[in-house]
Parts: structure tokens; sequence; C-alpha cells
């Protein structure tokens, strides 16, 4: 486990995100609230050579424990461009989500070191403006040269 200081997003954090959602899709703040499941996350990290078998072990296990998988699995290990991670979301029995997110030393290190800066600017621009691209542009740099585990992109 990594980054557990760090897994309750803060007050402040929640509230941006929520006025920045209500603004983009027009709805209430309580309904976007029912739909956060990053409010608590926590991070796991495992060597590139055991990723895909440990993920997969690891995520079986989470639902062996009565934990329910909760939409699809947000896999950015197959993509061309951008975030190297799998992040899951999941319900407690009493319907609390919360988010695993999965790495590799070398994709958390990106993601928390490299681009979380760029990332925390980006998201409060306006979609596609110049400064939004060229942000995307820096981060998509710093995630390519991430190694991809052998058949991570494959965890479904």
């Amino acid at each position: 486990m990594e980054g557990l200081t760090y897994k309750f997003k803060t007050a402040d954090t929640i509230a941006e995100k929520l006025s920045e959602r209500t603004i983009l899709k027009g709805k209430l703040y309580s309904e976007l609230a029912e739909s956060m499941n990053d409010i608590l996350r926590y991070t796991i990290i495992f060597p590139n050579k055991d990723y895909t078998l440990s993920t997969t072990k690891a995520l079986a296990e989470l639902v062996n424990q009565g934990y329910k998988k909760v939409g699809k699995l947000n896999n950015g290990w197959g993509r061309a461009k951008g975030y190297k991670g799998l992040n899951a979301t999941f319900e407690t029995a009493d319907g609390f989500k919360f988010e695993v997110q999965f790495h590799t030393p070398q994709s958390f290190y990106t993601k928390q070191t490299l681009t979380h800066e760029l990332y925390e600017r980006q998201r409060v621009l306006p979609f596609n403006s110049s400064e939004w691209r060229e942000l995307s542009r820096q981060m998509n740099n710093f995630f390519k040269e991430v190694s991809i585990p052998d058949g991570a992109s494959l965890i479904k």
C-alpha cells in the first residue's frame, strides 16, 4: 500500500470536484455526490513482473471479502496516451464506495511525482483549451515512458 496519508480527499477537493461537475453536467450537488467513488482511495503497488497476476488476485480477493465491484475497471494500460495504471471502484455492504488504484513503482512515480501538479492545473481549465492541450501533451510524454507489464492491458 502506498500514499495512505492521502487516502481521503480533502473537503476543499471534494467541494471543487462537486462544483466543477455541477457546472459541466448541470446536475444537483446531491446527484453528483452520490456518484463520487474516490473520496476514499487506496493505492497498491506491485513490481512489473508480478503486476498482472497480483492485481488480478487482489481484485478477486476484494470481491471474496464481500466488496461489490462497481462499474467497469478504468484500465489505462491499454491506452496509447495518458494515465498508466488501473483503477477499480468497490462498494461496501452499507453502500460506501471507494477506489483502489493498482500501479507499478514507475507508474505510481509518474502519476504522483511527474504529472500530479500538471493534472491539478489542467482539471480547472476549459476542456481542450490550448493550455489544457499543452498540459495533456506534457503528461502524455511522461506516461509514454512507463513500462507496461505483460498482460496488464487485458485485466478486466
